[in-house]
Parts: structure tokens; C-alpha cells; sequence
């Protein structure tokens, strides 16, 4: 065994959760001074190259950051290595060791997917408002580095982020290009967030992934890139069949991390979760669940809200199927996703829910919703905007699939705005003291990123 210097940060992380391999981790510096070298022990092994690496806050992003990556069966002493910006040589690095399990599935049952050790390392007790950089893999084995900047903790303060959806293809071109356009209408953004189908067969078609995590890392290297769950992301191997399995998340999740605080733990379930950025809550709901889960799922969105509301300033509920339909009605899980979440809304006055899936955009004024409507009466709900409800909006899509406008149901009637989502959407929100700032945004054509704002509007903070 060999000893390896590696460096501690300002505040030392005392997470440290263990690894597949096991391996011997100590701590011989002392925590008093600022800067110390944290000595662990390698074992001297040829150490692989780490795989498809995606990043998510922790419940707090203002001091948590959760890693995972993938690398080869059997990998030892897989770790993330984390420091401020200064220390671009790593010389101070603390070393938080990545909990391991295997992915391994049959290729009949859901695709040609290589085994992989899939690594993930929650790292907290970081400081807020500070920039860090981190790396993860092993001596001699190490990743690019990555970027992270911590939200500064404090409610008031202002920042902006990003939500797009449904790339939904085996190239992210699209993708590609309506992220770089949100960059650079707001190169300051926090975050990204995809309200699901990242892929068109993610159970039969293993490169659909490998070629989101590949665009994704364009952008999770310098900014967290949050997703949840779409049907096309369930686990199913049948290229041009419906056959979604709803509840079932073996390959997303072993691709997409997140905090890990939803009301599913299995990791071969679909999750929901949520983290606090400033003072912003922010819920992504999964809506592929089984129906029979929407109890549990319910259950723990008010226990969520229970102890958060009160705390925060504005609320926003991401999903991937939504309460209304965009151009076929109640034809997906519309109607129990209006059922269960809708009241909850309504109760803890939600300011905004986004989801995806029906490929155009579409947007609300704020309502409150008690869970029992039918298709024809929402044909003649009261629709005049209420201070205290949920603006419900459907946020396009990043192409290259998208959706011609139809009303068949209650569309026209429920929506105020809508619009082709054609060649990609993306919206931007900016939060401020007082208000939750929103502006749609469509790209104007199929190469370069020039866009046209397609809707503005704003939300004034609640009192809860």
C-alpha cells in the first residue's frame, strides 16, 4: 500500500460513506487548522477510467452535492476528491469514498447493457455561496475536473435557473443546442432541471443513454443538471411499443443521481425528490409510478410540504406527465395526477408546476383545484387568475419530436397560452425577494442559438 496526499477543504466534510472495495480511509490531519493534507492509503492498483458521471444537490444546496459515476466491476478506491477553486492542483482535496453497487441486467430483459460498480458520494458540510471543484475516480485514475457553486443559504437572495424537457431521442443534438441558447440568454443560471424523457428506449436501446450522459457532461461539468422521470425513461425492450413499465426505473436511476430523499429508496424504482436553493423549494414529483403508489407518494409531498412551506418564499413542482393534457385530454395519467397532487397545490398555495411530455407549450393562470373535476367540467371552470393558485404550464420540449397544437378536450379552455414548441422551448425563472419571474423561450430556427420569448409573467410571494 502506498500513502497518497490528497487536500482538505476549509470545513471537512465528516461524510465518508463506504466503498465496494472497502479500502482503509483516515483523516491525519486535524480539523483546527484551515488547511490541511488528508492522507488516505491506495492500494496500489491500475485503476480505470471513470464513466458517465452526473451530479444533483443534496436536500440543502447550499452546503450538500451528490456525485455518481459509473466504472468497472470490481473498481477500488473510487472516490471524489473536492476543494475550493483555488486549489486547481488538488492539493488539499477531502476524499469522500463512493457507496457502491452493481448494475448488472439480463440483455433479453432490458438491452446489451455492460455490468458497471455504480458510485455515489453525498458530500455535505460545504459552505454556502462558494465555488468548488471536485473530481472523481482514483490515484491515477481521475476524471476531468468539474465545477460546483453552492447556493448562498439565504431566502432574498437572487438566482435564476433553467427547465426544458423531452430531448426524447438517440441523438441530444437538439438538446445541445436549446441548453447552449439558455446559457447564453443567461449565462448565470444555477442549474438545469429536464422534466423527463431523456431517451426514446432507454431499456432497448443502451447508446440513447450513453449519448444523453455525453451531452449532459457538457453542461453537469460547470452546473447541476437535474431530471426526472419520463415514459420513455421506464423499463421496457420493445424499439416502437408502448410498453412502458410504470414503477420501474432500473437503468434511470442507475444513470441520473438525485438527493435520495423521495418516498421510493429502492434504486430500481422510480424516485421523487426535492432540495431547498435559497429560498426556493423545489419538488420533482415522479408521475410513471404505479397507480397504486400515488398514496405513498402523496403522503410523503405533504409531509415534504409540512415541514418546508412555512420556511420558504415560492414553490415549484416539477413532474413529467401533468395534471392537464396538451393535445389528447386525459389519454396518459392526467387525471390521477390531478386528483392527488392538485389539493396539495391548492393547500400550500404551490406557485408553479411544470411538467413535459405532450411536446408543445401550454401555461395557466394561477388556479386552485380541489381534485374532482371532470374533463367536461374543467370545459367550464372558473378560470380568472386567483392570487393564492398554482400557475400550471407545459414547457415544451428540446426536440426534435414535437407536437402540433389540438384541442380536444378542455385544452383551450384551461390554457391561456399556447404554442409550438418547434425546433426547442426552454424556460428561464429568476427569483428575486419578492417575485418568481417567468419567460418562455423558443429557439427561431434549426441551427445557432437565436431565440423569441414566447411568454412572460410573474408570481408574487405568497403568504402562507
Amino acid at each position: 500500500m502506498k500513502n497518497t496526499k490528497f487536500l482538505l477543504l476549509g470545513i471537512i466534510s465528516t461524510l465518508c460513506v463506504v466503498g465496494c472495495s472497502n479500502n482503509n480511509s483516515s483523516n491525519k490531519g486535524t480539523s483546527s487548522k484551515q488547511r490541511e493534507i488528508e492522507y488516505y492509503e491506495d492500494d496500489g492498483s491500475e485503476h480505470a477510467m471513470p464513466q458517465n458521471i452526473y451530479n444533483s444537490y443534496g436536500q440543502d444546496a447550499s452546503s450538500q452535492l451528490v456525485v455518481q459515476w459509473h466504472n468497472e466491476v470490481g473498481s477500488t478506491n473510487q472516490r471524489v476528491q473536492i476543494t475550493t477553486e483555488d486549489d486547481t492542483d488538488f492539493t488539499y482535496a477531502h476524499n469522500v469514498e463512493g457507496d457502491c453497487r452493481t448494475f448488472s441486467v439480463e440483455a433479453k430483459t432490458i438491452g446489451n447493457y455492460p455490468d458497471r460498480d455504480i458510485f455515489r458520494a453525498a458530500i455535505d458540510n460545504l459552505e454556502p455561496g462558494t465555488k468548488y471543484i471536485y473530481r472523481v475516480g482514483a490515484d491515477g485514475a481521475w476524471s476531468d475536473t468539474y465545477y460546483h457553486l453552492t447556493a448562498e443559504g439565504e431566502r432574498g437572495t437572487e438566482f435564476s435557473f433553467t427547465v426544458a424537457s423531452d430531448p426524447q431521442h438517440a441523438e441530444h443534438v437538439s438538446m445541445r443546442r436549446t441548453f447552449n441558447a439558455a446559457n447564453e440568454y443567461d449565462p448565470d443560471h444555477r442549474f438545469f432541471f429536464n422534466c423527463g424523457d431523456l431517451v426514446n428506449y432507454i431499456g432497448a436501446e443502451p447508446g440513447e443513454i450513453a449519448d444523453y450522459m455525453s451531452v449532459a457532461t457538457e453542461f453537469n461539468k460547470y452546473k447541476i443538471v437535474g431530471a426526472t422521470q419520463g415514459n420513455h425513461d421506464t423499463y421496457h425492450n420493445e424499439p416502437g411499443m408502448n410498453n412502458y413499465i410504470f414503477g420501474e426505473a432500473t437503468v434511470f436511476n442507475a444513470y441520473i443521481a438525485n438527493p435520495g430523499n423521495g418516498f421510493e429508496e429502492n434504486v430500481n424504482k422510480s424516485n421523487s425528490y426535492f432540495y431547498i436553493y435559497n429560498g426556493l423549494l423545489f419538488i420533482s414529483l415522479n408521475t410513471l409510478i404505479e397507480d397504486s403508489s400515488y398514496t405513498a407518494q402523496t403522503a410523503w409531498l405533504r409531509e415534504v410540504l409540512d415541514t418546508y412551506a412555512d420556511d420558504v418564499d415560492f414553490i415549484v413542482a416539477t413532474m413529467h406527465i401533468g395534471p392537464f393534457g396538451g393535445r389528447e385530454g386525459d389519454k396518459w395519467k392526467e387525471k390521477i395526477v390531478r386528483d392527488n397532487f392538485t389539493p396539495i397545490f391548492a393547500e400550500y398555495k404551490v406557485d408553479l408546476a411544470l411538467n413535459g411530455h405532450d411536446h408543445a407549450y401550454n401555461r395557466s393562470n394561477p388556479m386552485v383545484l380541489d381534485g374532482t373535476y371532470t374533463p367536461d367540467q374543467l370545459k367550464n371552470f372558473d378560470t380568472t387568475p386567483n392570487p393564492n393558485g398554482t400557475i400550471f404550464s407545459m414547457v415544451g420540449a428540446t426536440g426534435p419530436k414535437f407536437y402540433d397544437i389540438a384541442s380536444k378536450q378542455y385544452e383551450d379552455h384551461i390554457w391561456q397560452v399556447r404554442e409550438k414548441a418547434d425546433p426547442g422551448t426552454f424556460i428561464n425563472l429568476h427569483v428575486t425577494d419578492e417575485q418568481l419571474e417567468v419567460k418562455a423561450f423558443r429557439l427561431k430556427g434549426t441551427s445557432g442559438s437565436e431565440i423569441e420569448e414566447i411568454d412572460s409573467y410573474t408570481i408574487d410571494k405568497k403568504v402562507r
